[in-house]
């Protein structure tokens, strides 16, 4: 096995090789200077201002604590949410199952193969 083959099978670079840049292109050296010239003569802004309870956080016992205005909470609708709401086509909800209680059940040969097992194409 040679150098190309081992790039091959490791997803790198492929033949051909001619027109591909190998080196800087003149100039660049000056445009990057451009961009960060006096980036780290800048001074820090102020910060925030952090909170008294933002201090003292929550304590260890507090089991219906809330992030301070929401921040952090979903909006969307968990999948769990969804199943309870809403029946899947092809499946059918057995109950649960293991000391854990998770959601068990069955499913058509739709689930495996996500073709409609009554033979019904849609319309193009």
């Amino acid at each position: 096995m040679n150098e190309q083959d081992d790039l091959e099978r490791d997803g790198g670079l492929v033949p051909p090789y001619e027109g591909r840049q190998t080196e800087m292109k003149d100039g660049y050296e000056e445009h990057v200077e451009k961009v960060f010239h006096g980036a780290d003569d800048v001074e820090p802004g102020p910060g925030r201002v952090i909170s008294d309870e933002e201090r003292e956080g929550v304590g260890p016992t507090d089991t219906e604590a809330t992030s301070a205005l929401g921040v952090g909470e979903s909006i969307n609708r968990h999948g769990e949410d969804v199943a309870k709401q809403e029946d899947e086509e092809g499946r059918d909800d057995t109950g649960t199952k293991g000391p854990s209680d998770r959601p068990a059940g069955t499913s058509d040969e739709r689930d495996s193969t996500s073709v409609d097992p009554n033979g019904t194409q849609s319309g193009g």
